[in-house]
Parts: structure tokens; sequence; C-alpha cells
């Protein structure tokens, strides 16, 4: 059965939308206190250098996956909210 969408479904579907982006600024603000931390302060040179390279990999990972992510979220806030230039 196909149930017609009503203004109040897709205004829900918005606040999802914006709720799951507050919760990704969260874990972004903690990925990068992990990124950007020096790790040769806890674990002397040799582990904390390679812990550095390591992360500083994954930092560019992240602020890919981000964008990506991002954009999806906004595509989708927008085709739901009726907002086809945010779309």
């Amino acid at each position: 059965m196909i149930k017609n969408r009503t203004l109040d479904d897709y205004k829900r579907a918005g606040a999802w939308m914006r709720l799951l982006k507050a919760v990704l600024a969260k874990i972004n603000d903690w990925l990068q206190n992990i990124f950007q931390k020096d790790w040769t302060e806890l674990f002397g040179t040799t582990l904390g250098t390679q812990l550095n390279l390591f992360f500083a990999m994954c930092s560019g990972v992240w602020i890919a996956i981000k964008e990506i992510l991002s954009g999806v979220i906004d595509f989708i806030a927008g085709v739901f909210t009726g907002d086809w230039e945010q779309a």
C-alpha cells in the first residue's frame, strides 16, 4: 500500500537530516582532535611519528567521506523538504 505523504512527513524527514548532520559534526570534532594531536608527546619519537603519519592520512580520507556524506544529506533533505535549490 502506498502512503500519501503529508507536509509534516517531509518536515520530519528534514528534521532527521538536520539531526544526522549535527551528529556527524560531533563525530567530526572528536576525530579532528585525534587527527591533530601530536602523538610523539605521548608515545615518543618512534611510535609517535608513525601515528602522526597514519592519522594525517586518515584525516584526508575522513575529509573526503565527510564531504560526500554532507552532500548526500543536503540532497535528501532538499528532496524531502521540497527545496529544489538545496537538492
